[in-house]
C-alpha cells in the first residue's frame, strides 16, 4: 500500500514512518507515489508574532493572536523559500512535486504550528508564489492546492471561480 504523509515538516523530519529509513530515501524508493505537501507555518522570522505557533492560544481561545501571519512584505522571500525547498526535495528524492499547499487551516489559529493566511492575502501570495515556480521550467509544472474551505477564498481573492487547483489558466 502506498505510504501516506500528511502535512509534512520535511526540514525536521529525518526518518520515515516506520523510523528504519530517511524520509527522502522512502520517497525516492517508491514509484508509485504523487507528492503533495502543504505549509503548516511560515518559519517564525517571516511572520509578525515572530513565533511558529499562535502565541497565546490555548484550547478554547483560538482568537487571541492577531498577529499570527505571514507579513506581506515576506511574500516574495516565502515564495522563494518555498522554490528552493522544492528543488531540494526534487534533488533528494529524483522525484518531482505533484502540488504544494501554501498553508494548512489557513483561517485557524493553533498552539501548534500554524499561521493565518486569510483570502486576500492567500490570493496574493499563491500569485508570487505560482510566479516563481512559472519561471522555473523545473516546477512549471507544480500546482498549488487550498485547504478543504478554499473554494469562496479563490473566489473572493480574486483567482478564477472554480480553481481548486492553481495553475496558469486561474490568474
Amino acid at each position: 500500500a502506498p505510504v501516506s504523509y500528511t502535512h509534512l515538516d520535511v526540514y525536521k523530519r529525518q526518518t520515515s514512518v516506520s523510523g528504519s529509513k530517511s524520509f527522502f530515501k522512502d520517497i525516492a524508493d517508491r514509484n508509485d507515489v504523487n507528492v503533495m505537501m502543504t505549509v503548516y507555518t511560515p518559519p517564525a522570522w517571516m511572520k509578525r508574532n515572530n513565533d511558529y505557533r499562535c502565541s497565546c492560544c490555548t484550547t478554547g481561545t483560538m482568537s487571541c493572536d492577531t498577529q499570527n501571519y505571514l507579513r506581506p512584505e515576506m511574500y516574495d522571500t516565502f515564495a522563494l523559500y518555498l522554490k528552493n525547498f522544492t528543488k531540494e526535495f526534487m534533488l533528494r528524492t529524483g522525484k518531482k512535486l505533484y502540488a504544494l499547499g501554501l498553508q494548512n487551516e489557513p483561517f485557524f489559529n493553533e498552539p501548534y504550528v500554524s499561521s493565518l493566511l486569510y483570502a486576500p492575502a492567500y490570493g496574493a501570495c499563491l500569485k508570487k508564489t505560482g510566479s516563481v515556480f512559472a519561471s522555473d521550467s523545473s516546477l512549471s509544472s507544480v500546482q498549488f492546492f487550498g485547504a478543504e474551505n478554499m473554494r469562496e477564498t479563490y473566489t473572493n481573492a480574486g483567482l478564477a471561480s472554480g480553481c481548486l487547483l492553481y495553475t496558469s489558466r486561474c490568474v
